[in-house]
């Protein structure tokens, strides 16, 4: 029987800290990782290869907003689960990032790693 595809998660956030965290939580949950520390790192790992799920935070905020903004109108990056993982908690911007094709916007502070993955997970089921 043959084995199933593992998963691949494209993480940006500029906080290497929580980076790291959920790298290691994502690799323990069965998932290939890559990282980047701001948009124009991650522009350059979306050229080389799309991964299956983006979770990505919004600073700057207004770079995040553009960014998600490209991401939606690239079609080759419709396939790729976007999840927005952030501190900026006002309605517009979860209103916006929604219009942009964002899956689902958490808040951190409010989850924790085990939920954002699973929150991830489900939309492969």
């Amino acid at each position: 029987m043959p084995r199933p595809k593992k998963r691949s998660v494209l993480l940006i956030d500029q906080d290497a800290h929580a980076l790291a965290i959920y790298e290691k939580r994502f690799e323990g949950a069965g998932w290939k990782v890559a990282r980047a520390k701001h948009v124009q790192e991650a522009k350059k790992r979306l050229a080389r290869s799309i991964p299956d799920a983006l979770v990505m935070g919004l600073h700057p905020l207004a770079e995040g907003l553009a960014f998600l903004d490209e991401l939606h109108k690239d079609p080759l990056m419709a396939s790729a689960v976007r999840v927005v993982l952030t501190d900026v908690g006002d309605r517009r911007t979860m209103k916006e990032a929604e219009a942009l094709g964002v899956k689902a916007y958490l808040l951190k502070g409010h989850v924790v790693p085990a939920e954002v993955i699973r929150k991830v997970k489900s939309f492969f089921v």
